[in-house]
């Protein structure tokens, strides 16, 4: 078997660039500007009328090398902001040059006329010239200055006329640009009181609820899930089958059991996410004389501790029930609150908005990263994305019609959903000695965020070669990964291959016909675990009193594979 990065196709938004003496205009475009500039391969490529396009004759001018294709999504979304910058440069020294990855010239000039492009084409059909250039991810944007030099290289689709990056340009070509009105730092009106809210509501652990108030009865008074399903018992159900309610699953508890006794801050760090309210701790943090100290928590719930994030996470606070609006937007009802069982509920839009899972899903922008990303980015992944401009939130997707769902990247149905995949050959049938070309192409036309967005998942693109008999040919597979990975130390990225909302991912498959019958199989597997157990393997000979609940935790993620897709294609 062979191990192919693949194409990745409009993945991150950072650069593939080294050196730290980044100027002030490269810096608002998140930019790093090499340092020094470093030399390029030169070309000459065909442009859609057939001319000459040599990299050396661009000398003396400011160039924009753009590598792309028209099957791209995340190349299809910048092009008409990089259409704005070449009309507003283009006759001040700026060079736009698209050159197309391994696509017919008629297609690509099709595609020039209907979205109205003015900037100059260059043909790649074997994509030598991208192969010089390392590109293994469209599109890719690499900056040259007017030696012919790269000053910058950047991976993934970018808005090239906001007022940052028309900045940029002006600066390198010495000019100057008004700059865009600065947007105001902090939230006003409806969303100052929504952002004080959740200030207010998520302080983790979540502190004593205290004493219930007087005559209320025992489901009122309780935290119980199963109370609160007396009255709400579809949420209840919906809830029971979330990985909500397996927060403190035994991969969760097998590696606590030991932490609050090496570790105890660490343990109860983890535990605010996941069973985060106080009377689910066993031990709690006390400060006196400027000391800390960790003791018996005399409010400890058992039970309550494994059933993971209960209703009263959300829901609860010193007894007061919060919840979102009413379905018709009204946040009172006409009955008085103290008629109402437990004094009814504060509502809010809190609850309706991606802010509301940002506490558990996002971490703080000087938490733990590796390469220069958090390690749990999710909210801002969102925040950058199409979605957050359309106002889709993060309870639209996981929990459609207020369902207590959470769905994510271990349930296959949701994952479907995500992406979109597609097989194509570049013909229908070959003949034995003629060589099967074929592109497997994944993209996150779903998720409003990364796919997957954390580092523990994997998606594994494989495409190989079978006989009549669906006996594979030996040495065919081929296997590209979508995902992030990382040492099991976590000290250290490994890759990045995650796909960003609307970017694709396109694995190239080409293999010599050597007899009749022969079929190419296309499969798209999701190990939602795959971090999780090779790290499962790794602590279990070490592990003490967790020991068992860790290997209970390692058959789960075994177990918990799927295929999203999967298509034999006849080939003769």
């Amino acid at each position: 078997m062979r191990w192919r990065p693949g194409l990745l196709v409009g993945l991150l938004l950072t650069l593939v660039a080294a050196g730290t003496g980044a100027e002030d205009l490269f810096k608002a475009f998140q930019l790093r500007r090499l340092d020094p500039p470093r030399p390029v391969p030169e070309f000459t490529l065909e442009d859609l009328a057939g001319r000459a396009v040599s990299l050396r004759d661009l000398r003396g001018r400011i160039v924009f090398l753009n590598f792309w294709a028209t099957w791209c999504p995340a190349c299809r979304d910048e092009m008409p902001s990089m259409e704005r910058l070449h009309r507003e440069f283009g006759d001040q020294g700026l060079v736009l040059l698209a050159v197309n990855f391994q696509e017919r010239r008629e297609p690509v000039a099709a595609f020039m006329r209907e979205h109205g492009l003015t900037f100059r084409v260059a043909l790649d059909p074997d994509a030598e010239v991208s192969d010089r250039y390392g590109v293994r991810f469209i599109p890719t944007t690499v900056i040259l200055d007017r030696e012919g030099r790269m000053l910058a290289r950047v991976v993934g689709p970018r808005e090239w006329d906001s007022s940052p990056a028309r900045q940029l340009f002006a600066g390198l070509l010495g000019r100057t640009v008004a700059a865009a009105p600065a947007r105001p730092a902090e939230p006003a009106g409806p969303e100052a009181a929504v952002a004080a809210f959740l200030e207010r509501h998520w302080q983790r652990p979540i502190p004593l609820q205290g004493k219930p108030p007087a005559g209320w009865n025992p489901l009122e008074a309780s935290l119980d899930p199963a109370s609160c399903g007396a009255c709400h018992p579809a949420q209840l159900e919906e809830w029971k089958t979330s990985l909500h309610a397996k927060a403190m699953g035994p991969g969760v508890m097998g590696q606590l059991v030991d932490m609050y006794r090496t570790d105890p801050a660490t343990a109860i760090h983890c535990q605010s996410c996941h069973a985060p309210l106080t009377e689910q701790l066993p031990r709690v943090e006390r400060t006196a004389a400027g000391r800390t100290a960790f003791r018996a928590n005399r409010a400890f719930d058992r039970a309550l501790k494994a059933q993971g994030l209960v209703c009263a996470a959300c829901h609860v606070r010193e007894w007061q029930r919060f919840g979102p609006p009413k379905r018709d937007g009204s946040l009172e009802g006409a009955a008085p609150r103290e008629q109402l069982p437990h004094h009814g509920a504060t509502r809010t839009p809190a609850f309706l908005r991606s802010e509301f899972c940002k506490e558990c899903h996002q971490f703080p922008p000087d938490g733990y990263a590796l390469n220069g990303k958090l390690l749990e980015n999710t909210y801002e992944e969102w925040r950058a994305s199409p979605y957050a401009r359309e106002g889709v939130q993060c309870q639209d997707c996981h929990m459609p019609d207020r369902r207590h769902l959470w769905r994510g990247i271990h349930d296959p149905e949701m994952v479907k959903r995500a992406v979109t995949i597609d097989l194509k050959t570049d013909r229908p049938r070959y003949r034995p000695g003629e060589t099967v070309r074929a592109v497997l192409t994944v993209t996150n036309t779903g998720a409003g965020h990364s796919f997957p967005t954390y580092l523990t998942p994997k998606v594994f693109v494989r495409m190989e070669l079978v006989d009549a008999e669906g006996q594979p040919v030996p040495e065919s597979l081929e296997e590209a990964v979508i995902g992030r990975e990382a040492t099991l130390d976590l000290s250290r990225e490994l890759y990045d291959t995650r796909l960003a909302p609307k970017a694709s991912f396109a694995m190239r498959y080409s293999r010599k016909i050597d007899r009749p019958g022969l079929r190419l199989r296309a499969r798209v597997v999701v190990e939602p675990d795959h971090f999780y157990t090779r790290f499962f393997e790794a602590v279990i000979p070490q592990a003490q009193r967790g020991k068992r609940q860790l290997e209970e935790a390692l058959a789960e993620t075994r177990r918990s594979h799927f295929t999203i897709f999967s298509r034999d294609l006849p080939l003769g």
